[in-house]
């Protein structure tokens, strides 16, 4: 064997061993896929009555998976979370429901997005795998023409494949097809075979169109890396492939077609189980932030009928007291009495704090202008109020969260920074959206100063959706919010 030989032979095995390695990557893709989609199932089967059985197998099946993803690595939130489901579950049984909602929002779905967190991204992970197999498609159709201007293949109808390049072929796991000018297969590799389920000598006496479900025009999917196709079986079935394709030129006729298929069934399938899960996700977000959000407004009422009434009562005893009185009245009773009107203040921007008008009615947009236009009529705020979302429909968990973490910085301005005015900006770009929000008032150390309740709750009102929130400030400057929530449409709750 020559040089040329020798470095042919040794470019077929590193292809082969960098195939394997492809197919390993494309097998632990799978399983995260699969994980994630176990993972967010998890929180529909824990609310659901008869639930045990489901929730167990989907328990063991996590575990597993998480073993195969990490041999050498345990999982204290895995444990965490089936602590969580089992407290979930005792809480169900007693009929406590709204603490079992307020544990899946506070408890499991955090555990849930930590062990997300801890996987690999998909969609880079995938175009990594996509775009590592095209250069592959592309090496190995290289090798492929070099060793047939090296005449070591012989004519088209007689395909034969030199001895050296056979581990190669065993070893890819995509689909290879060498297809003649006139669209007849003369030559396969074992994966073909396997994926396809017909024999060697069967698909050589077949066409390339009685493999592909399109109407091949062979020399306009030869300039193609990245075709995404559909191959038929011998059974029937159908198999979403993405293939790499190259002409091989002799004497300059073209002498053959080599095309190779990568079988991305699995990957769309996984990817399809983790839409659903997500979907049904969001819907259960969207439900239980319905249900927490129908609890301030009972608490609201409650207020209102209850404790409001008693003080507006008591102001009003007071002044009655005050006109029967024949001389001034004391200051402390005028003290009193002012206080008694500050708490009915209060009490009223409480309500109304807890059940905001017009989220449902009016909008996102038209409810948050007319909420910062009031407040800044109110404390004298110079206000300004940009977006870009329009008409744009959003989940009822998605505007209730912007909602709710725009009303909390306007109340921490309106506490603590003695502001002069106030900006805010809603921008919609490449499926997030963007808040940020800044006032000019007396800020704060933010490096040394902890962050509060009110912090606390904005930041978990945005990583309970998916997203982010950071918080600055500066002495004598301001405060500053930004935040970016991943785009929720609103999500059929058939689904």
């Amino acid at each position: 064997m020559n040089r040329v030989g020798i470095a042919l032979l040794a470019m077929a095995l590193l292809l082969a061993l960098a195939w394997e390695r492809q197919w390993r990557a494309t097998d632990q893709l799978s399983r995260q896929q699969r994980f994630r989609s176990l993972l967010y199932q998890l929180p529909e089967l824990l609310m659901k009555p008869t639930r045990v059985s489901g929730v167990a197998e989907v328990e063991g099946e996590l575990a597993s998976l998480w073993g195969q993803l990490n041999p050498h690595k345990s999982s204290p939130e895995l444990a965490r979370l089936r602590q969580q489901g089992e407290h979930l579950e005792r809480l169900l049984s007693q009929g406590h429901r709204t603490e079992a909602v307020e544990l899946l929002e506070k408890a499991v779905t955090p555990s849930i997005q930590a062990l997300d967190e801890q996987l690999p991204a998909y969609a880079y992970q995938r175009l990594r795998l996509l775009s590592r197999t095209r250069w592959l498609a592309g090496a190995t159709t290289l090798l492929f023409a070099l060793l047939l201007l090296r005449r070591r293949v012989v004519a088209v109808s007689t395909l034969e494949t030199p001895a050296f390049s056979l581990p190669l072929l065993r070893a890819m796991k995509s689909i290879l097809l060498v297809v003649n000018p006139k669209g007849s297969i003369c030559a396969v590799n074992q994966a073909a075979c396997d994926a396809l389920g017909y024999s060697e000598k069967e698909l050589s006496g077949m066409t390339f169109q009685d493999i592909y479900c399109e109407r091949p025009d062979l020399l306009t999917m030869a300039s193609r890396r990245d075709l995404e196709g559909v191959y038929r079986t011998q059974s029937g079935s159908l198999i979403p492939v993405l293939i790499a394709c190259s002409v091989i030129y002799q004497e300059g006729r073209v002498h053959s077609l080599i095309t190779l298929a990568q079988d991305v069934s699995q990957e769309q399938l996984a990817a399809a189980h983790l839409e659903s899960s997500e979907s049904r996700l969001r819907a259960l977000l969207d439900r239980f932030v319905g249900a927490q959000e129908e609890e301030r407004r009972s608490v609201a009422r409650d207020v209102h009928d209850g404790v409001l009434q008693y003080i507006v009562a008591a102001r009003l005893q007071l002044e009655v007291l005050t006109n029967d009185l024949a001389g001034p009245s004391p200051a402390s009773l005028e003290r009193a009495l002012a206080h008694l009107q500050s708490a009915v203040d209060e009490g009223r921007r409480l309500i109304r704090d807890l059940r905001p008008s017009g989220l449902t009615e009016l909008g996102l947009v038209v409810t948050l202008r007319r909420l910062v236009e009031s407040m800044g009529q109110e404390l004298g705020w110079s206000t300004e109020f940009h977006e870009n979302l329009g008409s744009q429909a959003l989940s009822p968990a998605l505007e209730t969260s912007l909602y709710r973490i725009i009303q909390e910085a306007l109340n921490n301005t309106r506490k603590h920074a003695q502001a002069r005015s106030v900006s805010i900006r809603l921008s919609l770009h490449e499926n997030w959206i963007h808040l940020e929000y800044l006032d000019q008032g007396k800020g704060f150390d933010s490096t040394f100063k902890r962050p509060g309740m009110g912090l606390q709750s904005m930041t978990e009102r945005a990583e309970l959706v998916g997203g982010w929130l950071q918080v600055s400030g500066t002495p004598g400057v301001g405060t500053g919010v930004r935040a970016g929530l991943p785009f929720q449409p609103p999500v059929d709750s058939a689904h």
